[in-house]
């Protein structure tokens, strides 16, 4: 196992991040000669983090043919309140397996607890050795300034497998709850769906958030944004806003 530096890592960023193309005519596998079935992996803190964050991304992978794994470093154990931890684990795995047949993804557990991320030799060789099996393309986890420790180590252990790993696969990070949970990660869904409007003006976007105090209907519609969505969101007004997105060719955010 090689040692690492803040200047190597700088080096291997450098080298191996880029600009994720989304594309419907990249994304899909197989329609042309040569395009490849990619497998991208997800390493999220807790369950429901790979849905809210890159959650949109990894449907459209999996919609296209590609082959999702969503890799849970916890089972949510302290994520249901009057729950005991082995209860709230039966919850949130049930919760997190069901999100994935939604998304057209595979889960797998890697065995940490709740609010009580562990970062060390140990667990980088498992988070190492499991990466190496599921052999990705390219794996998303959580941007590593985060509030929340679980995220952090999650971010870190990824890091550094990627880092170690001797098939080399490409490395991207997700935000969630941006300047509450995620911090310095100044792309938020608002600058994001302004920065598509500028690009491609007549298309029209919906943002979902519950994370902004001074975010309004009227804000966002004098930016452009079609619609917003404030949580919590009933599943029915999520089920009419996605309707009227497929509809209308609206891109959700």
């Amino acid at each position: 196992m090689e040692s690492s530096s803040r200047r190597t890592f700088f080096q291997q960023a450098a080298a191996g991040l880029g600009m994720l193309s989304l594309a419907s005519s990249g994304l899909r596998a197989g329609e042309e000669k040569g395009t490849k079935v990619l497998k991208i992996v997800c390493v999220g803190g807790h369950p429901g983090d790979p849905e809210a964050g890159p959650g949109g991304t990894l449907a459209r992978f999996a919609a296209a043919g590609h082959r999702v794994s969503n890799l849970y470093f916890n089972r949510g154990e302290a994520g249901v309140d009057g729950k005991t931890s082995s209860e709230a684990a039966e919850i949130r795995t049930a919760e997190a397996t069901a999100a994935c047949t939604i998304l057209g993804a595979k889960p797998i557990f890697f065995g940490q607890i709740d609010g009580a991320g562990v970062v060390n030799n140990d667990w980088v060789a498992r988070m190492e050795e499991l990466l190496a099996s599921e052999k990705p393309d390219i794996v998303f986890t959580h941007w590593p300034i985060d509030s929340h420790k679980d995220h952090q180590c999650a971010s870190l252990l990824t890091i550094q497998a990627w880092m170690r790993a001797k098939v080399k696969f490409d490395l991207y990070f997700f935000e969630v709850g941006s300047g509450v949970e995620t911090m310095t990660f100044h792309l938020s869904g608002m600058a994001l769906g302004v920065e598509i409007l500028r690009i491609q003006p007549d298309l029209p976007v919906i943002l979902m958030t519950g994370f902004s105090g001074s975010l309004t209907t009227e804000v966002a519609n004098a930016s452009g944004i079609h619609q917003l969505l404030i949580k919590p969101i009933s599943s029915e007004a999520i089920g009419a806003a996605i309707q009227l997105a497929i509809r209308r060719g609206v891109l959700v955010c």
